[in-house]
């Protein structure tokens, strides 16, 4: 281990000139030595350097024992295999996609069919206000045609409702694309390395 001598302030060092003789010099210049090596001059300092209080200290770069820096070990999964049961999941999932998915379609086309129901029962209604009255047989047929129109609407509207609380339970966003990217993680896992202290001692 080596020494260098310092003043109290540490901006004075020592080191010795080519007679041997101890002179002051900066940091940057100053001399190492063994530990009885630099006691020894610090006992013979001259008078003249005294003055400056100095004292013996361990090289600083020697008494910092810093953890060799060593790099980051990275195990990456490079043969994973997605086992049978994660894959049952990930098909039962899109069956669930394309459950939402012909939900959304068909609610466009009953909405449509809602549409030109109300359109054909205004039809009647605005007939029956704006003609004369009509007689039993032809006044049967008007309320038989108003039924069948009512009828269909009925059955948009009910089937209408079950189509709107599968899109409300939101199985768009459970299925799928999110257990895909949960599955895409497990195939891709990575590991660091983790640092294990010496326990034998403990």
């Amino acid at each position: 281990m080596d020494y260098v001598i310092v003043n109290a302030n540490k901006n004075v060092y020592i080191r010795l000139n080519d007679k041997g003789s101890p002179e002051t010099c900066t940091k940057q210049a100053a001399q190492k030595f063994e530990k009885s090596k630099a006691k020894n001059i610090l006992d013979n300092l001259p008078r003249s350097l005294k003055r400056f209080h100095f004292k013996i200290q361990v090289v600083p770069e020697e008494i910092i024992h810093k953890k060799e820096q060593k790099k980051e070990e990275i195990i990456v999964d490079t043969c994973y295999t997605i086992p049978q049961s994660v894959n049952r999941w990930v098909e039962r999932c899109k069956t669930c996609n394309d459950l939402a998915e012909d939900a959304s379609k068909r609610k466009g086309e009953l909405l449509q069919a809602l549409s030109n129901v109300d359109k054909d029962l205004s039809n009647c209604l605005h007939l029956i206000e704006l003609t004369k009255w009509k007689n039993g047989c032809d006044g049967y047929k008007e309320y038989k045609s108003i039924k069948n129109i009512l009828e269909k609407r009925r059955n948009i509207k009910d089937e209408l409702t079950i189509v709107q609380s599968i899109l409300e339970s939101n199985l768009e966003s459970m299925a799928t694309n999110r257990v895909e990217k949960v599955v895409s993680r497990l195939c891709n896992r990575v590991f660091n390395m983790r640092e294990v202290e010496d326990y034998d001692n403990l």
